[in-house]
């Protein structure tokens, strides 16, 4: 019973997610109903460890993360990197809304999780395309990853940016914030991918 009401909500917020991208409205909605963000965050689990899983076996693939490391090792370091990475995010956005004496910060950290499902629901097609095709090499997976992940923070970007300027907030303030806690972990990720 309580399997068959988790892939419930995994569905309702994969629908919750693909529509929240079309419609900024549909987004806002998402995080103004408790029961749409149970979801949207039931998605972002079962995505965040299913793509963990993926996530190693390209590691594993293409020996990424060092070749001594086993499958489950490589799994237990990627799922634990990205919970730290979002604990991290959090723990930085809470500071920012007790600094600022704003909610905004906490509406950034909620709609971040939807578009990180967007992404991961990316990344899971891309992976199966190439599972399904033999004669494309999985180190082609590394590629996918980085750029499935641009149009999403695009949109991403342009819509926290539409949030943040609705709230009173400069965009020297934004450009501040988008360099420290959005684009800097991301170059830091794709330094430690492509070295």
């Amino acid at each position: 019973a309580l399997l068959m009401i988790g892939y419930r909500r995994i569905l309702e917020g994969f629908a919750l997610v693909c529509r929240a991208l079309a419609n900024n409205k549909r987004l806002m909605e998402i995080e103004s109903q408790s029961n749409l963000q149970v979801c949207r965050n039931t998605l972002f689990q079962f995505l965040t460890i299913f793509s963990s899983f993926i996530f190693a076996n390209i590691a594993y693939a293409t020996n990424i993360i060092g070749s001594s490391y086993t499958l489950p090792v490589r799994f237990g370091g990627i799922l634990g990197f990205i919970v730290l990475f979002f604990l991290f995010r959090r723990v930085a956005l809470q500071f920012l809304c007790w600094v600022n004496i704003t909610s905004v910060f906490k509406l950034v950290h909620k709609i971040s999780l939807t578009y990180a499902c967007a992404w991961y629901i990316i990344v899971l097609f891309c992976f199966f395309v190439i599972k399904s095709i033999h004669s494309i090499p999985m180190e082609h997976m590394r590629y996918c990853i980085i750029f499935s992940l641009l149009p999403v923070m695009a949109l991403y970007f342009f819509s926290i940016f539409r949030i943040f300027i609705s709230k009173g907030f400069s965009p020297f303030f934004y450009i501040l914030y988008l360099c420290t806690l959005e684009i800097l972990p991301i170059l830091v990720l794709m330094y430690l991918n492509f070295s």
